[in-house]
C-alpha cells in the first residue's frame, strides 16, 4: 500500500511543478460502471484488455472473445460514457488508471501494430522512408526547429532535448540490428523517431497533444493525474500485486471459475499470444538500435510520462 500511495504523491509533486498545461478529462477515454461506483481511464498498450475484462466480469457479462477488437468494442459499447455530465460523474466515483513504462509501451506498439502489419496504422507512417538517409540532428532541425540538443542550447530561446540518466551505461550493451528485410515497413528506429517528432511538434498545444494516436501518444495526454485525481494508480509491471488490490478496493474479490467462466488471467493469456507479437524482441533489444541522439529525442518526447509516473528510463 505504501508503494501505491507514493505513486500518487509522485504525481502530485510533478503536477505542482510542471510547465505544460494539464489535459482536461475527455469523455472518450472514460469507462464507467455506475452500478459499482467506479471509473476507469483507459490507456492503450497498458494492459487495458485485462481492465476491460474485469469490468465485464463484475457486471455479469461474458469475458471470452474471439479477438481483442471484439473485447474492446463490447466494453466500449457497455461502459463508455459520453458527455460533460459523465466526466463530472467520473470525478465523483472511485477512479483508477493503469500505466506502463514509456519505452516498453512504445516497443509494444511497434510489435502489435507495425510487425502485425495493421494496414491502417502502417499507412500513417508511409513517409517513414524519408528518414532513412538523414541524420537525426538534421531531422530535428527541419521538423522541430524549436528544439535544440542540450549541447547546442546555451543562449538560445528554445526547448531542450534531454539526455536520459543512465544512457551511457545502457549503450555499452550490444544487440544485433533488426531491420525489415524488404524495406516495406518502418524499422523500430524509423518508427521511434517519427513518433517522437510527432509528439514534440505539438509543444504545449493541447488539441494537438490529444490528437496523437492513442497507441503511442503520451499517457499524461490522455489520463492526466493533474486534471483527474485518481484514487488508484496502477502499473502493468506490478499487476500481480495491483490487480488483487483493485479487486479488494472495489469489493469484488476474485470469483471461482465455476461462477464467472474463464478467469481474467486465463483470458488475458489467450489474447497475449496474438499473431506476430510472439516475434517481438525485448525492449532492450529495440532501444539499442537507437543512436545516442535518438535515445535523447525519444526520452524527451515521453519525459512527462517518466516524471509523472516515476519510471527510470532503463529499468524495464
Amino acid at each position: 500500500m505504501l508503494v501505491r500511495a507514493q505513486r500518487l504523491v509522485t504525481a502530485e509533486e510533478w503536477c505542482a511543478s510542471r510547465a505544460l498545461p494539464s489535459t482536461p478529462v475527455n469523455d472518450s477515454w472514460v469507462l464507467v460502471s455506475s452500478q459499482h461506483g467506479i471509473a476507469y481511464c483507459q490507456l492503450e498498450k497498458t494492459g487495458s484488455s485485462t481492465m476491460l475484462t474485469f469490468l465485464l466480469e463484475i457486471n455479469g457479462q461474458r469475458t471470452k472473445f474471439r479477438s481483442n477488437d471484439d473485447l474492446h468494442h463490447t466494453a466500449s459499447r457497455l461502459f463508455k460514457q459520453l458527455g460533460d455530465d459523465r466526466v463530472l460523474l467520473a470525478h465523483r466515483l472511485f477512479s483508477y488508471v493503469q500505466v506502463r513504462h514509456p519505452f516498453t509501451r512504445l516497443v509494444s506498439c511497434y510489435c502489435g501494430k507495425v510487425l502485425e502489419k495493421r494496414l491502417a496504422f502502417v499507412l500513417m507512417f508511409r513517409n517513414f522512408s524519408r528518414l532513412r538517409d538523414r541524420r537525426t540532428e538534421d531531422i530535428v532541425k527541419l521538423e522541430i526547429p524549436q528544439y535544440r540538443f542540450s549541447r547546442d542550447a546555451q543562449g538560445i530561446s528554445s526547448f531542450t532535448i534531454i539526455s536520459p540518466p543512465g544512457k551511457e551505461n545502457f549503450m555499452t550493451k550490444f544487440t544485433d540490428l533488426d531491420l525489415p528485410m524488404d524495406g516495406s515497413m518502418p524499422s523500430f528506429r524509423e518508427f521511434a523517431v517519427e513518433v517522437a517528432v510527432e509528439i514534440l511538434k505539438c509543444g504545449t498545444n493541447q488539441t494537438c497533444r490529444t490528437a496523437v494516436h492513442a497507441s503511442y501518444g503520451r499517457q499524461v495526454d490522455h489520463c492526466d493525474p493533474c486534471e483527474w485525481s485518481f484514487d488508484f494508480l496502477m502499473k502493468i509491471e506490478t499487476i500481480g500485486e495491483d490487480f488483487p488490490l483493485l479487486r479488494r478496493l472495489v469489493g469484488h474479490p476474485k470469483l471461482q471459475d465455476s461462477e464467472a467462466g474463464p478467469t481474467i488471467e486465463a483470458a488475458s493469456e489467450e489474447r497475449r499470444v496474438n499473431g506476430r507479437i510472439a516475434e517481438c524482441r525485448s525492449t532492450e533489444h529495440y532501444l539499442l538500435q537507437l543512436s545516442s541522439v535518438e535515445l535523447d529525442l525519444v526520452y524527451t518526447a515521453f519525459y512527462e510520462d517518466f516524471q509523472m509516473f516515476g519510471y527510470e528510463p532503463f529499468v524495464f
